[in-house]
């Protein structure tokens, strides 16, 4: 029999101790922001949270699963073997004792522990899948909590059919990346919400990231010149096209002249297009006496280990790699990041630039050599992709600077400076774009959600608006009014709701003057259609305010 099968350690026991760590305030807070949107109504259980590499997701899911330990089992799914040995680390870290803890990865087949950290290719299969079921139905009991790390993957259908075979009473899928690569959306058909986001800038001012200084550099390349197409990252250069071109432009002395003039000393982690431009830049760094290693997907664990121990104890100076440390690599001593590869992909750019921002004891900053002003492209994200309103960010979000990773672009001064918001009271805001309104809303405990409802049809032919969608919640104010500008501009609307459109300066059409005739509403013959439209718009959004404020309670 299994330790974590013994007496004492079922599940009938009440929760684990407080954890030996100290959260964060920012991670208590996003375990209340859990908690309060369950308490939602109608509660979300299919929950989104979005924070910066380097923000301690791991320990924050962690926590949550101890927290919810006496509610039932847990599934923590990951992707790759690191992040499953980092995850089992930090649920023992957080006090859940080490019989509890199962896995599901190749030859191990734990599928009745307390708490499981499975592997999405291994559980993915129709028998492993099928006897973790077997399982829930059985003895050990149901999965009441599933945590999906990496969630902007979850659109996958590996992800996908974990899911549908499970009931869990709570799903929280976990990311840095505020979006999917493919342009697939994860609000609202994978997660019910974003229940909580936070930007690297806040977390560099707290001191719990550093910021990201860019230098850059001339790789040599036409990018104009390159084909793109569909990547495991999204839309992106063809990797064979890019490949050649960089190894026809002989990247790697550019590469190296780039670290000696502004990282030198560093620890640097590079990233190259194919692992043959990984072994080779490598080589060229130690040809350049730079002591340097290449790591690939088929290096065994040891030889992995071995490196990366080296990396650590500045042994090694550079380590290259091809899409291998994206995602989960815990290395604070990292100092310098190497883009030896273009992207068009703002996904995998987030992951590569977010891989250096962790503090260590005299670490000021990180360097990001960067050789084709990605930065420049990538540095700002929108919201508009992680809701499935777009593929992309819009180029009005991107910016140069150190915050690698924002989520919304934050609104200051007047809403109605850029948009044609109305205010409906202090503490509310409508949109109307057309076929779609927005409305941001303050809660009683003074943050913001925003809803948004959308026009149809139905079997008849006849017009209706569906009821009040949450697409995000505990917002700072210009948070919550930032995100819906990224949704306008990805839905290329912002021209027709600026305060300044060309149709809002025409004379009030008929149906508006009907509409407010039939509503009530006075109408000074000064006003244009703007102005009416302003009216009819506030006076239509009061009931739906009302019913919003309901849910909040």
């Amino acid at each position: 029999m299994s330790a974590y099968r013994e007496p004492g350690l079922t599940l009938d026991a009440p929760p684990p101790a407080p954890p030996p760590v100290k959260l964060r305030a920012y991670q208590l807070a996003t375990l209340k922001a859990m908690s309060d949107g369950l308490r939602d109504d109608p509660p979300l259980t299919r929950q989104l949270v979005s924070l910066p590499c380097g923000a301690g997701k791991t320990v924050i899911f962690a926590d949550l699963v101890r927290r919810r330990s006496h509610r039932g089992r847990a599934l923590i799914l990951v992707h790759r073997d690191e992040l499953g040995i980092q995850t089992r680390a930090k649920l023992e870290a957080v006090g859940i004792p080490r019989d509890w803890i199962g896995v599901v990865q190749g030859p191990d087949d734990d599928v009745d522990a307390p708490v499981i950290v499975a592997s999405v290719q291994t559980l993915s299969r129709p028998d492993r899948l099928a006897r973790l079921v077997a399982a829930s139905e059985a003895g050990p009991g149901p999965i009441e909590t599933v945590v999906i790390d990496e969630a902007h993957h979850a659109a996958a259908a590996s992800y996908v059919r974990i899911r549908e075979a499970l009931t869990p009473s709570l799903t929280v899928g976990v990311t840095a990346t505020p979006g999917r690569a493919d342009g697939l959306g994860l609000v609202p058909t994978h997660f019910d919400g974003l229940v909580y986001a936070l930007r690297a800038d806040e977390l560099i001012d707290l001191g719990y990231l550093v910021p990201v200084v860019p230098r850059t550099f001339d790789l040599g390349v036409n990018l104009d010149e390159l084909p793109e197409g569909i990547t495991e990252y999204g839309r992106d250069y063809q990797p064979g096209a890019l490949a050649r071109a960089l190894d026809e432009a002989q990247v790697g002395p550019r590469c190296i002249a780039a670290y000696e003039t502004h990282a030198p000393g560093r620890q640097c982690i590079a990233y190259t297009v194919t692992v043959a431009a990984a072994h080779q830049l490598a080589a060229a760094f130690t040809a350049a006496g730079i002591p340097a290693e290449a790591l690939d997907g088929t290096s065994p664990g040891d030889i992995r280990t071995a490196a990366l121990d080296r990396f650590r104890t500045k042994e090694t100076r550079v380590l290259c790699n091809c899409a291998l440390f994206t995602e989960g690599l815990d290395i604070p001593e990292t100092d310098a990041v190497l883009l030896a590869r273009p992207t068009r992909s703002p996904v995998l750019f987030t992951q590569m630039a977010g891989r250096g921002m962790r503090p260590w004891p005299g670490k000021a900053d990180c360097i990001l050599l960067d050789g084709v002003g990605a930065m420049a492209e990538h540095g700002r994200l929108g919201y508009a992709s992680i809701l499935g309103l777009d593929g992309t960010p819009p180029p009005s979000a991107s910016a140069t600077g150190a915050g690698v990773g924002h989520t919304a672009k934050i609104r200051t001064g007047n809403p109605r400076d850029l948009l044609a918001w109305v205010p409906i009271d202090a503490g509310a805001w409508t949109l109307s774009a057309f076929d779609t309104s927005y409305y941001a809303v303050r809660s009683p405990r003074g943050v913001w959600s925003v809803f948004r409802r959308r026009k149809g049809t139905d079997d008849n032919g006849r017009p209706y608006w569906s009821n009040p969608e949450c697409i995000a919640t505990n917002q700072q104010e210009g948070y919550a009014l930032g995100m819906v500008e990224d949704c306008v501009r990805a839905d290329k609307m912002q021209r027709k709701l600026t305060p300044k459109a060309a149709w809002r300066q025409l004379a009030p059409s008929d149906t508006q003057l009907a509409a407010c005739q039939k509503s009530g509403i006075p109408v000074d013959p000064r006003w244009t259609r703007g102005d009416i439209n302003d009216r009819l718009t506030a006076f239509w959004s009061l009931p739906v305010i009302a019913r919003i404020r309901e849910r909040l309670r």
